[in-house]
């Protein structure tokens, strides 16, 4: 007991050398808030545009409260379209679609609550980045009159492994507005 209290006190007498502690290892960080309203890009669903400058942006419209909304939900949409992390970025909006009803939560009412935000939105959002990601590979195969099952989206870029070209998601995204998605590969 004694020994407990001597070092409690000790704790707070002893100065600190903040050269001595140790720096915090760089970790991926909640991507940058677009402004309200001035959204780059094409839209290409509810949950998200990607701009010709390359940037993906996902559209939120459940409030950050400390759940992880603004970093969770861009998540899936990055990893189920392929992009790049430091190339998204989140916009919130008070829109009233019927995608942004919460399905765990009231009917009807577009609502943050009961951290159910990222398990509520969860496959939509992975529906929706995947069928976009089907669109840009669909763009790309037209542009290499390639098959599209030859090709991937990683890092925010269409592949086409066996030739080895590669275009990234904003050089293809106009062409890849006007494409149909027939089928989503899981």
């Amino acid at each position: 007991m004694i020994l407990g209290t001597v070092g409690f006190l000790l704790a707070f007498e002893l100065p600190i050398d903040a050269r001595a502690l140790p720096t915090r290892v760089a970790s991926a960080q909640t991507p940058e808030a677009a402004p309200v309203g001035q959204l780059s890009g094409r839209r290409f669903n509810a949950f998200l545009a990607v701009g010709t400058d390359n940037i993906v942006t996902a559209i939120v419209a459940q409030t950050e409260g400390g759940q992880g909304n603004s970093t969770g939900m861009p998540q899936v949409i990055a990893s189920e379209l392929g992009a790049d992390w430091t190339k998204m970025r989140v916009q919130f909006t008070t829109e009233r679609r019927s995608e942004f009803i919460n399905p765990l939560l009231y009917k009807g009412l577009v609502l943050t609550a009961g951290s159910s935000s990222i398990t509520g939105f969860y496959e939509p959002m992975r529906k929706a980045a995947a069928a976009t990601r089907e669109m840009f590979i669909a763009a790309a195969a037209h542009k290499w009159s390639v098959s599209s099952d030859e090709c991937t989206v990683a890092d925010s870029f269409v592949v086409h492994s066996p030739s080895g070209r590669r275009s990234p998601l904003g050089d293809l995204a106009n062409a890849a507005m006007q494409e149909r998605v027939r089928q989503i590969r899981d």
